[in-house]
């Protein structure tokens, strides 16, 4: 006897995100991406997919893409009158935290 049918949209995203760690891992962040994407519309309230995406738009220094995912996630989620977990509103928080540097201190003239 096969899965349930109730299982198998776990087993469809479970397969593309599996799908999308090998297209990272073979050095194709684009199908990697492209494979999160479809998770999505998969599943648009599942988190995790847009935790990897962050993650990934994150390393391609795509923060503007981190933003637009963040966003995303939200609106979905407040369809349902939910909110984000917290560990994925402290992903995004790490992902676009900048480093606070000193700024460079003006070279002294001499007189």
């Amino acid at each position: 006897m096969g899965p349930s049918p109730r299982a198998l949209p776990r087993r469809a995203l479970d397969t593309h995100l599996r799908l999308a760690e090998l297209e990272e891992a073979a050095g194709r962040p684009d199908a990697a991406v492209a494979t999160l994407e479809r998770v999505v519309e998969l599943d648009c309230y599942a988190e995790e997919p847009y935790r990897r995406l962050m993650i990934l738009h994150a390393a391609r220094g795509r923060l503007d893409a981190v933003g637009s995912t963040w966003r995303q996630l939200n609106l979905r989620l407040a369809e349902l009158d939910l909110d984000v977990e917290p560990a994925t509103a402290r992903l995004y928080r790490t992902l676009t935290a900048c480093e606070e540097i000193d700024p460079p201190r003006p070279a002294r003239l001499r007189s």
